[in-house]
């Protein structure tokens, strides 16, 4: 897949799927988090396209990714 077609599939997803994405973002992150991490992972998905193989759909390759940076996103951090 070309990577204007990649980015062009990755927009029309955002625009359909955006809301189920922030939903699983939601009950991972909370609520605060989920806007930031789900516009995150297609910034990083558009930046890394070069990554996407053409194995399956493009969003079974997003949903993995979104949730990886969010589970990341959510972790507790060390105060010193």
């Amino acid at each position: 897949m070309l990577k204007r077609d990649l980015i062009a599939e990755l927009e029309a997803l955002y625009r359909v799927r955006y809301r189920q994405f922030v939903r699983v973002a939601t009950a991972i992150a909370g609520a605060e988090r989920a806007h930031d991490v789900v516009q995150e992972a297609f910034a990083r998905a558009i930046r890394s396209s070069g990554a996407y193989r053409g194995e399956g759909t493009v969003e079974a390759w997003l949903w993995p990714a979104t949730a990886r940076l969010t589970f990341c996103s959510s972790a507790p951090t060390a105060e010193f």
